[in-house]
Order: C-alpha cells, then structure tokens, then sequence
C-alpha cells in the first residue's frame, strides 16, 4: 500500500503544512489543559519545581501583577503555566525545548522562551528584589541581625560574603575578560548571607575574571558597610580573596602556631565563614541552572538577572524553611582555596584605617580563644 502523505486531500503542500501545524497547535492545547500540575503529590511537585503547592499558588499572587503578557504567543497560555515552566527550567537546568515536551505544562520553545523572560523580569521587578534581598540598613535592623548571628561565637558579625562562579555560555566577542580561574565563561557573583542562609545582598554583574576584592570594592556594599560600622561597630566576614577593612574581617595571614589565640580566631572565622559556603551550595543545588556542571546559555545580562531571580526564589523558601532536596547534595559546591588580595590592594585606604582594622582584628582574637577553649 502506497503511503498517501495528503490522506486523500488536495495535493497543495503549503495549505497541507499549515494544516498540520495547527493541528499540532491544538494538541498541545489539548495535553495542557488535560493535565493539572497541581492535582500530583506535594512530594513530587517540589521534586519538579522546589517547592508546594500552597507556597506556589503565594508566588503567582505576587507575580501576577507584574506579568502583562507582552507576546501574544503568550497571552493565551495561564499565567501559573508560565511560571510552572520558569520554575522548571531554574531547577532542572535542562533546555528549554525539552522542557516545552513536559505533559505538565506543554508548551511550544519559543513559547516556554517568552515565558522564562516574562518570569525572570517580574522577579527582577523592584518591588520583588527590595522585598525579599534586603541588606539592614537601619539601627533596629543591624542589631538585629547581629543578635541573630551572634551564636556564630565571634561579636559583632552583620553578614558572611563570599564570592562564586556561574558559568554561562560563550558571550559576544570580546569576551575574554568572561573566562574564569576555571576556564571557561563565567560570573563571579558576590553574595552575603546570614547564619540562617538569607542571602542579604547578591551582585551579579561582574565577569568571571574579576577577582573577588575587586567585585567587593566595586559594589555599593563597602560603602554602606562603612556606614554601618561607624554607627553600630559591626562588620562582614570574608576569606582572605578580599581586603581587610575595619568593616570586613578576614583571617590572619601568617600561619599561627597550633594552641594559640591567632589560630583560635582563623579557626573559629573559617568556620563561621561556612555558612556562606553552604548557603551558596544550597542555592546551586535548589536551582541548578546555576549550578557547576550547567551553563546558562543567555547573554551576560540575561544571566545576571535569571541569579537574581534565584536569590529571590530562594530567599522565599528559606523564610518557609523549606529544605533544599537531598536528591541534589552532589550538586553542592565544595569551598575552594583563598585566593589571597594582591599587594597594595588596600593602598587606596589611609594608614589610620588599616591600623583601625587591625586593632578590631586584635580585639575579636581572645573573645575567638575563649569561645573555642570554653
């Protein structure tokens, strides 16, 4: 029997194509509205997109609002759909046309496009980004939050900051400055976080190149730090990547000898230095586009601004304590070497201030001893 490709219709190929993309249109239609996402188990639902149901349905009433729907591709598809697949694509990683073949929100690739740029922009909105990323600015705040971080044994401690590498894909020519001490094109963000892994403050707008004081004396942060230290004596954590400031405490750097108040305090500082660590692991492996053995393939700035969304994302299940999946430990990153501050890197600050600096270093050396010898 001779296969009959037009079915016993008129023999016009063009009319024949369009026929059958509208066809194709419509079962898609079909699928998606046959299948409700929310009617699976919780236990699966967070496996596909990290978090409930209930704390879902909360993430579409603060985001629809700010979805207007620009593509008309788009407008015809539920707004909690959109969202469904953005979510899916952050956690999975995975292409966005095997995820358009998804029976729980099917879709077309250039349809699940529209909506993960739609999604990422309202994440990225203001009135998001203040919300739910918001670093203390405010007495009550501070001390607030140092009460909080006070556990860690060391006085004082405002946030934890640390630096990580995002890759993405290969960005317009020029882009060598993109290439990371790992070889490949990347971001070097900048997160600070406190002891309960609320990330306060994320900066995602700086190559991979960039080394991490550079990335610190760059953002805003130092000078809201120094703020924050003449008012309420408070001060970050960081490795010795980054310049010692009386705001910014970081290890000694000569080696000190076992037993002695010196290496109580790098002791006591790396590891309180490892919540930062783990809060960055428990972001990559909750959304695993960013995670090390991915690339997020967008420019640089679409890039920066699906981090964003993530910090916000996980900001909101962090505030739920919603734990990050165990099936993703393995995806955890694991601390690296200090990758120390360059000779004169702190040349641009007076001598009154380095000597500051080293004076509140000296004053959090024997209360570190007492808290490790107590």
């Amino acid at each position: 029997m001779v296969f009959d490709f037009f079915n016993g219709r008129p023999r016009e190929p063009i009319l024949e194509h369009r026929r059958r993309v509208r066809y194709q249109v419509l079962v898609r239609v079909r699928i998606r509205d046959a299948h409700n996402p929310l009617d699976v188990s919780v236990e699966a639902f967070v496996e596909l997109f990290r978090m409930p149901q209930d704390i879902f349905m909360e993430l579409v009433d603060l985001l629809a609002p700010l979805m207007r729907g620009r593509r008309a591709t788009c407008t015809s598809i539920p707004i909690y759909m959109r969202i469904l697949v953005t979510l899916s694509y952050y956690a999975s990683g995975s292409y966005q046309e095997n995820l358009g073949t998804a029976s729980f929100h099917t879709m077309s690739q250039a349809s699940v496009s529209y909506a993960i740029e739609e999604v990422t922009a309202a994440l990225n909105h203001p009135q998001v980004l203040t919300r739910f990323i918001r670093f203390p600015s405010t007495h009550a705040e501070r001390v607030a939050k140092i009460e909080r971080n006070s556990h860690l044994g060391l006085p004082g401690v405002l946030g934890l900051i640390d630096g990580t590498i995002v890759r993405i894909t290969h960005p317009p020519k020029p882009h060598q400055h993109y290439y990371s001490r790992k070889h490949s094109p990347a971001l070097n963000v900048m997160i600070v976080c406190d002891v309960d892994l609320n990330i306060l403050n994320v900066n995602a707008r700086f190559p991979g190149s960039a080394h991490d004081s550079w990335v610190y004396r760059c953002s805003p942060l130092d000078e809201v730090m120094q703020a924050a230290f003449q008012e309420d004596q408070c001060w970050l954590l960081g490795d010795s990547g980054y310049p010692h400031r009386p705001w910014l405490m970081t290890p000694l750097a000569n080696p000190q000898e076992p037993g002695t108040p010196g290496a109580a305090y790098n002791k006591l500082h790396s590891k309180c230095r490892n919540h930062v660590e783990r809060c960055n692991g428990v972001l990559k492996a909750r959304w695993r586009c960013m995670s090390n053995d991915l690339a997020l393939p967008y420019r640089p700035e679409k890039c920066g601004q699906i981090i964003n969304a993530c910090v916000v994302l996980h900001n909101i299940l962090t505030s739920k304590r919603l734990p990050p999946p165990a099936e993703d430990q393995p995806f955890q990153v694991q601390p690296e070497p200090d990758d120390l501050v360059e000779p004169g890197e702190n040349d641009d600050l007076p001598v009154e201030v380095l000597r500051n600096a080293d004076a509140v270093r000296d004053n959090l050396i024997q209360p570190a001893y007492w808290y490790l010898n107590r």
